[in-house]
């Protein structure tokens, strides 16, 4: 997911203000202790410690992270799911002033290094990025893909809808870019009642591992050629996911949102 150490922010003291067990669901390198608080996955996103972390996941009315769809198989239903995406092209830059922090450090290193990354992206034989999408296939799949990889267009074509197939299965997509409505949603769905108001007010404004440098401004100073060329030579098997996304948010936004809210909290601004 993205924006996922945000949302997992907020779901986890949620949870602590209802009175329920939540614990963290994160990649972890080695064999840590865990507790009720913390359930550690390894490389292959399965349980670290299986017998000891089962009884936690059992325990846990919330499970929140980065972690893949698959992840559900430990969880007795019923259960609801929610996650969020982002447009491709702002993640990517994103992604890239996350991973390099000491080289984008100002605007101007920015956009120095991510065009470069572009232009290195470019040059492989299949430049096609899965990022986010990965996170929606099952573990088999996803453990074994490798960006640098020539896939077939059925291979690609066979894991896109995969995701999409997935992603239907989730109670609520929200997408960054309208942020605030999806947080609304949120707010309607798992606080109806509004008894706590100061969480919600707050929600809207949390913003973990934010860069110093705006992605937008980023791209707006990298020629706009290569952001095009790179954008629909590379990230067209996530434009397919996020269109989706965009619909199953807008369905349930208006769905749970009253009218009148719909233009300013339903609406996102799309760009391709």
């Amino acid at each position: 997911m993205c924006a996922g150490t945000t949302l997992r922010e907020v779901l986890t003291t949620w949870a602590k203000l209802e009175g329920w067990n939540g614990a963290i669901v994160e990649y972890c390198r080695s064999k840590t202790f865990t507790n009720a608080g913390r359930i550690c996955l390894n490389s292959q996103n399965d349980l670290m410690n299986p017998i000891r972390e089962k009884w936690l996941v059992a325990g846990s009315k919330l499970l929140a992270g980065h972690f893949l769809w698959d992840f559900r198989h430990y969880v007795t239903p019923p259960y609801l799911m929610v996650t969020t995406l982002r447009n491709p092209l702002e993640l990517f830059v994103s992604s890239q002033q996350f991973m390099h922090k000491a080289e984008t450090k100002t605007l101007d290193d920015s956009v120095a290094f991510v065009g470069q990354s572009m232009r290195s992206r470019l040059k492989w034989a299949d430049p096609t990025d899965l990022a986010f999408i990965r996170r929606f296939l099952d573990s088999k799949t996803a453990n074994s893909y490798d960006p640098q990889v020539m896939y077939s267009d059925e291979e690609m074509s066979a894991m896109v809808q995969t995701a999409v197939d997935h992603l239907n299965t989730f109670y609520v997509v929200g997408v960054v870019e309208q942020y605030q409505g999806f947080i609304e949603v949120l707010k309607r769905t798992l606080d109806p009642d509004e008894s706590h108001p100061k969480l919600w007010a707050a929600a809207v404004g949390v913003k973990d591992n934010g860069s110093p440098v705006h992605s937008g401004d980023v791209l707006s100073g990298i020629d706009p050629d290569l952001v095009r060329e790179f954008n629909a030579t590379t990230l067209g098997r996530q434009w397919q996911v996020y269109d989706v996304a965009l619909k199953l948010w807008d369905r349930r936004c208006r769905e749970i949102l009253p009218a009148e809210e719909h233009e300013a909290l339903c609406s996102v601004p799309y760009h391709r």
